[in-house]
């Protein structure tokens, strides 16, 4: 059951905003696990067994720095743009078959859109394996839009695709609240005029006393 204290500041959010801007990966999908160990995972295909810390050296780095760490720890005879798909292809292949939502976001999702409050969601990740997890989870039909990174050819580190997913439902920034578990993006969203949310997740914890200093709101989940 969820806590009153969950179910008060739903109400207060209807109360004092018009529209809402989800993160997904570690926000509304707990699929932040995943890209943890895809080079792992990838490297056991190969069969190799990764170095302990692998997951952990190269989770900070882009796919290309990541895939050639790899190819040069494990003296591996394939091209990187090889390691980039053989990746992909376990990711894809993890979203659309199990990756789910975090506990009770179903149950938020469910609220905001029975009461009315448009949400849509601003990602990093590719549509294509987003929104496959979000149907096979049944709340896909539930967002106005999804807004990804790469198609708007934005990036987190700037407010732009936050600006433009509150253009698009024609609600200034201060009446918009952004819900993310990245400490980064949330200050760009609190720098840019929204309201930031923080939201809990276990691969960020870290950074949690510094996203609980610069949010309004901070939600350890959503039941």
């Amino acid at each position: 059951m969820l806590s009153l204290n969950v179910w008060e500041k739903r109400f207060e959010i209807l109360d004092n905003f018009s529209a809402i801007i989800f993160d997904l990966d570690g926000t509304i999908l707990d699929s932040l696990y995943v890209w943890h160990d895809a080079g792992k995972r990838f490297l056991e295909t190969l069969n190799i067994r990764a170095k302990e810390n692998l997951d952990r050296v190269i989770f900070s780095m882009s796919m290309s720095q990541g895939a050639q760490f790899i190819k040069d720890e494990y003296n591996l005879p394939l091209e990187t743009k090889d390691i980039i798909a053989g990746v992909n292809s376990i990711v894809n292949d993890r979203y659309k078959n199990e990756v789910p939502l975090k506990a009770g976001a179903r149950d938020v999702l469910e609220f905001f859109y029975a009461n009315k409050m448009p949400f849509i969601a601003a990602t990093s990740g590719d549509r294509e394996i987003e929104e496959a997890a979000l149907e096979r989870c049944g709340v896909l039909n539930l967002f106005k839009k999804i807004f990804t990174c790469s198609e708007e050819g934005m990036s987190k580190s700037e407010p732009d695709i936050f600006y433009k997913c509150a253009s698009f439902m024609d609600v200034p920034c201060q009446k918009t609240i952004v819900f993310d578990d990245c400490l980064s993006n949330l200050k760009v969203v609190k720098e840019a005029g929204f309201v930031a949310a923080g939201f809990f997740d276990r691969e960020n914890i870290g950074d949690r006393e510094a996203i609980r200093k610069i949010c309004p709101y901070y939600f350890t989940g959503w039941k």
